[in-house]
């Protein structure tokens, strides 16, 4: 059983459900009862995707793993390759069946949720096996989490009504998901070489990018609201919310930049990844009364407790 866990990265899957969570809170700006199965639909098609996406990570990166990380599930044996290939397809397909599924009970346009869990299979696939060493994989998996919002933002014409400017979302739940997608962008790239000694430029280019994403969250998105919105947050307040809550992430990165050591660096990664959660916290703070952004906070309570027994990058 730990063996399986270690190699879905469960650790971080919270991070993807607040996502889901939080693009849902932001069209609907409450969980409606009737939307409520649906959600959950949601939430399982987002963490069917994800694991998926780290069972074929390792699939993929398989040889690699043999030389250099002997003790991880597949190269140690634990679970063989094809078990995990077959398990990582599988979760795949599931994942885009269920977001169509949580479409149809919604009563919402189905092909939203399901074309939106397609793009992110595409993604993942195109990451993990083709694009994962080349200079565009940091912006694929930033476009992979962007999706991820997006699918819990597809309810976005069951029971709110917002002027659409692309398939009905709004601008500001655009740059939402654009915001989070830059700031995974950066992770990603400040990750790139976490297992050695980093490249200085590469951490500095990712914490570049980060900073780019919660700009785009902390500013951009509370200037965009609809005229006949009144959010929770002033625009005032939740660019000053949003900035306090990076400096943690960023003194960390900064740390890691001065001594670029496995140690340092992925200690920033990890703090990053708990900031997804926050910053998502931080997000429905805007849209919906503060229980609600507490829901989502309190995804960090399982990130922090299986971040004891399995590694989270």
């Amino acid at each position: 059983m730990l063996a399986y866990l270690q190699l879905f990265r469960l650790s971080n899957l919270p991070t993807a459900m607040a996502d889901v969570l939080m693009g849902f809170l932001v069209v609907q700006q409450t969980i409606d009862t009737s939307l409520l199965v649906p959600l959950l639909l949601l939430l399982l098609a987002s963490s069917l995707l994800y694991v998926a996406g780290m069972v074929l990570n390792d699939v993929f990166d398989y040889q690699q793993d043999c030389q250099q990380r002997p003790d991880r599930p597949l190269p140690s044996g634990r679970i063989s390759l094809s078990r995990a290939r077959l398990i990582g397809l599988g979760m795949l397909v599931a994942g885009v069946g269920v977001g169509m599924a949580s479409g149809l009970m919604a009563e919402a346009e189905p092909w939203r949720g399901g074309l939106t869990a397609l793009l992110l299979a595409t993604a993942i696939l195109l990451y993990d096996g083709l694009l994962k060493q080349t200079p565009l994989a940091p912006l694929l998996m930033g476009s992979c989490r962007c999706l991820n919002v997006l699918l819990g933002m597809s309810f976005v014409t069951a029971g709110a009504t917002v002027d659409g400017s692309l398939l009905g979302l709004a601008p500001h739940q655009l740059w939402i998901a654009v915001g989070m997608g830059a700031f995974v962008t950066g992770i990603t790239l400040y990750a790139r070489s976490e297992a050695g000694r980093s490249s200085r430029p590469y951490l500095a280019g990712g914490v570049a990018w980060m900073i780019a994403g919660v700009l785009l969250l902390a500013y951009l998105v509370p200037r965009s609201l609809p005229d006949n919105f009144t959010p929770h947050l002033q625009a005032q307040q939740a660019g000053i919310l949003l900035s306090v809550l990076s400096f943690t992430f960023i003194y960390r990165c900064l740390l890691g930049i001065a001594e670029p050591s496995a140690t340092r660096v992925q200690a920033a990664v990890k703090q990053c990844l708990l900031s997804i959660i926050v910053l998502d916290a931080a997000i429905t703070a805007i849209f919906c009364p503060w229980g609600y952004a507490i829901l989502v906070l309190a995804l960090l309570a399982p990130t922090l407790l299986l971040g004891k027994w399995l590694y989270s990058t």
